[in-house]
């Protein structure tokens, strides 16, 4: 009888035990916490970075303050954290994070979603995510060395039709030199600007009269 007493006690605290079990695993499996959409990304490049944005909507009562990092898929290492106020609104809210690669190719990322307070984990995403960093003509030197070669080509071919149109004034009887002929062009646009000052302040001088 005692036997049967004892097994019997066992069985029902094993069966408590169980359904408090299931309670607990039910009741957590109520995220806080969700996203509302797949996580989605801008434009990155090797020369600049990109935005990697995830979506999550609150599902309490209570406004949470969550921080979000973003981690390498391979490496591990984080790329970016942020920490935002998710309102209690049931609404999506978008959270954008900013980081960047130094090479081409594609990457792969995930998240994870702590509570701010106390650092616990409240959402993980589902797997990684592929992103394709392009490459930026901006990191080839040859890029800087054909637009140093254009600059000083525009110069070359500036100073030869100066340097003509003087030959060609020479060859018509100006004796004057490349120089001399600069120094009145400059002059002569002075005058210009000055005639046309003058003639500005003795319109004013007109008009109060």
């Amino acid at each position: 009888m005692k036997t049967n007493r004892i097994l019997t006690v066992t069985l029902a605290l094993m069966c408590l035990a169980a359904f408090g079990f299931a309670l607990t695993a039910d009741s957590s499996s109520a995220a806080d916490i969700n996203k509302t959409s797949e996580a989605d990304w801008s434009k990155f490049t090797d020369a600049s970075p990109g935005h990697f944005y995830v979506y999550l909507t609150n599902t309490t009562n209570a406004d949470i303050t969550v921080k979000v990092v973003v981690y390498d898929g391979v490496t591990g290492d984080e790329k970016d954290t942020t920490v935002a106020k998710i309102a209690a609104d049931g609404e999506q809210h978008e959270v954008r994070m900013t980081f960047s690669y130094g090479s081409s190719g594609t990457k792969l990322v995930n998240y994870k979603v702590y509570n701010d307070d106390d650092n616990s984990i409240i959402y993980v995403s589902d797997g990684n995510y592929e992103i394709s960093v392009e490459h930026s003509i901006w990191k080839n030197t040859s890029t800087y060395v054909i637009i140093v070669v254009v600059i000083i080509a525009i110069i070359v071919i500036a100073y030869l039709i100066m340097r003509a149109r003087a030959n060609k004034s020479k060859a018509s009887g100006n004796t004057k030199t490349f120089t001399e002929m600069e120094a009145e062009r400059k002059a002569k646009k002075t005058g210009k600007v000055a005639a046309k000052e003058t003639y500005k302040a003795g319109d004013s001088k007109k008009k109060r009269k």
